[in-house]
């Protein structure tokens, strides 16, 4: 016989064994276990302590997520094997708006602003111990978008015309500008994506493709640019013409 009474799920059996599996924790206790036959009665201390089964294998789905700021869902919740996780953990500390429980290790919201690729250790524990897992989360800038300029037909004289092409920009926030072809020499982006300057070099009418980028992607639109200059326009029309003929107009 067993005082007190052995944990539920372990019987104490007639060969004095003790046999089963716990069904419930047990922090440190002392059981007095007796047997007896014919020949007399024997005691024996034991003392038990039963834990949760160790953790294995937490994942957090895929393990690496890139999502936009203020637009995409954080909703992730770990899976692993063994027993049950009691308490959670994470190092570093999540951005703004993404939330840690540490009751059940699930990382869910909407993150506010712009974080770089940043990794996150998770602990995990229970009564049997510790398990680490890992997650890789970056969250970057919404797409720009609805991006437009004034006029996207463009005819200056070159070294004469200071051009200022305005822009309209009703989407997220834009880190960096960029042309295809190279704008014509002597014109540049303002900051907020602004195409300004005057252009010093004939250009013949050409489509430049605009990439306004961030960190969540790149917007494109197209403006047309042409940059004359007469005296080279000139030579071009009557090169190889030996006489030209302005009409009665032009004064004899």
């Amino acid at each position: 016989i067993s005082q007190p009474q052995l944990p539920s799920g372990l019987e104490l059996v007639s060969n004095c064994n003790i046999e089963g599996k716990a069904t419930v924790l047990l922090n440190q206790a002392d059981f007095l276990i007796t047997g007896s036959n014919s020949g007399g009665t024997s005691q024996y201390n034991l003392t038990l302590t039963i834990i949760e089964q160790p953790l294995s294998n937490i994942l957090y789905g895929v393990g690496n997520y890139t999502c936009a700021k203020q637009v995409d869902a954080v909703d992730i919740e770990p899976s692993y094997d063994g027993g049950v996780a009691l308490v959670w953990s994470i190092q570093p500390q999540l951005p703004t708006g993404i939330s840690f429980n540490y009751s059940s290790g699930a990382i869910t919201g909407i993150a506010l602003d712009v974080h770089p690729t940043t990794t996150y250790t998770i602990l995990a524990n229970n009564t049997g111990g510790t398990e680490i897992a890992s997650l890789t989360l970056t969250f970057v800038d919404i797409t720009p978008s609805a991006i437009s300029y004034a006029s996207t037909d463009i005819i200056v004289e070159s070294n004469q015309s200071y051009l200022q092409i305005n822009i309209s920009n009703l989407g997220d926030t834009v880190d960096t500008w960029q042309s295809y072809p190279t704008l014509p020499s002597g014109l540049t982006f303002a900051s907020g994506g602004t195409i300004f300057g005057t252009a010093d070099t004939r250009v013949p009418r050409t489509t430049y493709t605009i990439f306004a980028n961030n960190s969540g992607g790149s917007f494109e639109l197209q403006v047309n640019i042409t940059v004359h200059d007469f005296d080279t326009d000139w030579s071009m029309i009557t090169d190889g013409v030996t006489s030209v003929d302005y009409g009665s107009s032009w004064p004899s």
